[in-house]
């Protein structure tokens, strides 16, 4: 007998089926999104994933600082999260401005990308806000805050520094291809 490792891959994957027909696991992932206000109380909405049963214990947590536009991420950057949620970590995408900026809205995303410049530079208000998405993975009680992590690419790479500036603490934090942001004040230690 020849081992072919996409028919193995596949009946693994038949098997998981079966298991999570029968509630012996959970494959399926709890997607929804998460309001929250800035200092200023205008509404933030992220976006927020996880496996079923998460909440029943403590999770590692994860941060993705996504792009300048979304509700909490795009498209593309939901489906890295989803990726993550799949090995056990609660991934949170937050938000960033006021108001909707759906990435398949021409206009809203000519508005948030029209944000991002005056955003960056404001090195006070950018800081606060990367936090306040932190501060919300880690406020939720199936979190285990004392093993978060943060990733960004570009525009998020920019907002994981200013996490970082902040002094948000997590173990570890990757800026991909990140944009460096102005120095400006740095609130954190």
């Amino acid at each position: 007998i020849k081992y072919d490792e996409e028919r193995a891959a596949a009946s693994f994957d038949r098997i998981d089926d079966l298991f999570a027909k029968n509630e012996l696991f959970s494959s399926r992932l709890i997607e929804k999104s998460h309001s929250y206000t800035d200092e200023d109380g205008n509404k933030l909405v992220g976006h927020l994933i996880y496996m079923d049963g998460a909440e029943s214990k403590l999770q590692p947590g994860l941060i993705i600082y996504p792009g300048p536009y979304g509700n909490g991420g795009g498209k593309y950057e939901r489906a890295v999260a989803r990726k993550y949620a799949l090995n056990g970590m609660v991934v949170f995408l937050p938000d960033y401005f006021p108001g909707d900026h759906s990435e398949d809205v021409q206009e809203e995303v000519i508005d948030a990308i029209s944000q991002y410049g005056p955003f960056l530079a404001d090195t006070n208000r950018s800081q606060k806000i990367a936090l306040l998405g932190l501060t919300q993975l880690k406020s939720l009680d199936f979190v285990d805050s004392d093993n978060v992590a943060a990733i960004g690419f570009c525009f998020g790479g920019a907002m994981t520094l200013n996490m970082a500036r902040a002094g948000g603490s997590v173990k570890v934090a990757i800026s991909s291809h990140g944009e460096y942001p102005e120095l400006g004040e740095v609130l954190g230690d």
